[in-house]
């Protein structure tokens, strides 16, 4: 075959397997769309989806946002068939003005009501009156007084707002008069309040003159009754009430050692005392500052860890000066709380124990300042 006679077969060829080619994809793209002449959907009114399962729900970044608080579309109106949506009341937060108060005068004049014609019946007759006086004290004693007795209509024209009719029934049953004597407040004063329990000398306690010496104690004995106190002044030793911050102790109660015969027991029987501090020559207010046989623990005392009994055994090593027979006390921290300030009078006082026979014994007291 030559050259020339193999290329025109292969044209011939070519010529035959394209236009075939072309009617093979004709021929499947109408089997691919071509549409059945019978047909059947299985539908019904129950779904056969589940929205319950965890991976059916859809999932949100932010919250749904309820159709009220969004602003209304601009076709809400070119609906067919328009759909009455809601949207929530709008609420304007606006500032409120401050009111500064004007401190009154001594002396004002009550403003009388706005000038009414009455139409039918008489007007009322009112007569307020709340002019409050002040003295050159600075007390004002307002007095206010009011009598009305009619029913009317009037026609009230006020200075800011339009003009309003107003039918209104007064019909007091009395004349109220009250009078009020409050307290100033232009110039407010500051009244320092007591601070403290202050105690009364009991009216069945007798007060006896006192022999007790103030210093150092000398083993001389000094009694008191039961159910007397005395009063001893201590002179230009007074005692001083700093405050809780001072913890010292301030006092020193000597008690007698006890003896068996003539031998010293090296201890002390604490009789029950009470012992006060005070402004006054007669003590009628003092502020108890020790108290011994009570039943309370006084923990402002170096004996606050024995039982409170009368004529109590205390070894004398547990007492100042270590051994000694002083029960020191600190009057700062006190249960009565004294005030601060300067007290120059000591009330010692021998209550009443079942040991009726019995009298409270001391030695001496004395002014100290030891550390706690």
């Amino acid at each position: 075959m030559s050259k020339n006679e193999h290329r025109r077969r292969d044209w011939s060829l070519l010529i035959f397997i394209v236009p075939l080619g072309i009617l093979l994809m004709l021929i499947a793209g109408q089997l691919a769309i071509r549409i059945l002449p019978n047909w059947s959907v299985s539908a019904g009114m129950q779904s056969n989806l589940n929205p319950e399962p965890f991976f059916a729900q859809p999932v949100f970044l932010f919250r749904p946002l309820a159709p009220q608080i969004l602003t209304p579309p601009s076709w809400e109106d070119n609906y067919l068939t328009p759909q009455d949506v809601s949207f929530p009341p709008f609420f304007v937060i606006a500032g409120t003005a401050s009111i500064s108060p004007t401190p009154a005068s001594p002396t004002q004049t009550a403003q009388q009501p706005p000038a009414a014609s009455a139409t039918t019946g008489s007007a009322p007759t009112q007569t307020p009156s709340n002019v409050p006086t002040a003295a050159s004290t600075g007390t004002p004693v307002p007095t206010n007084t009011a009598t009305a007795t009619s029913t009317s209509t009037r026609t009230v024209t006020p200075s800011r707002t339009p003009t309003y009719t107003s039918t209104r029934t007064v019909t007091p049953s009395r004349t109220p008069t009250s009078t009020n004597t409050p307290t100033s407040t232009n110039t407010p004063t500051l009244t320092a309040t007591p601070t403290g329990f202050p105690s009364t000398p009991d009216p069945t306690w007798t007060l006896v003159p006192s022999d007790i010496p103030i210093g150092d104690p000398d083993g001389t004995e000094h009694s008191i009754p039961q159910g007397s106190y005395t009063v001893i002044d201590l002179g230009n030793t007074p005692i001083e009430v700093i405050g809780t911050s001072h913890t010292n102790f301030d006092l020193s109660y000597y008690e007698m050692e006890y003896y068996y015969g003539s031998i010293g027991s090296g201890t002390i029987r604490f009789d029950s005392v009470a012992l006060g501090i005070s402004k006054h020559p007669d003590a009628h207010e003092y502020y108890l500052v020790f108290f011994w046989g009570n039943g309370e623990i006084d923990y402002n005392s170096n004996v606050w860890t024995f039982t409170e009994i009368d004529n109590q055994t205390i070894p004398m090593s547990a007492l100042y000066p270590f051994p000694g027979t002083g029960i020191l006390v600190d009057v700062d921290t006190a249960p009565s709380a004294p005030p601060p300030g300067v007290y120059p009078y000591l009330v010692v006082i021998s209550p009443i124990t079942n040991n009726k026979d019995d009298e409270m014994h001391v030695d001496s007291i004395q002014l100290v300042n030891v550390p706690r």
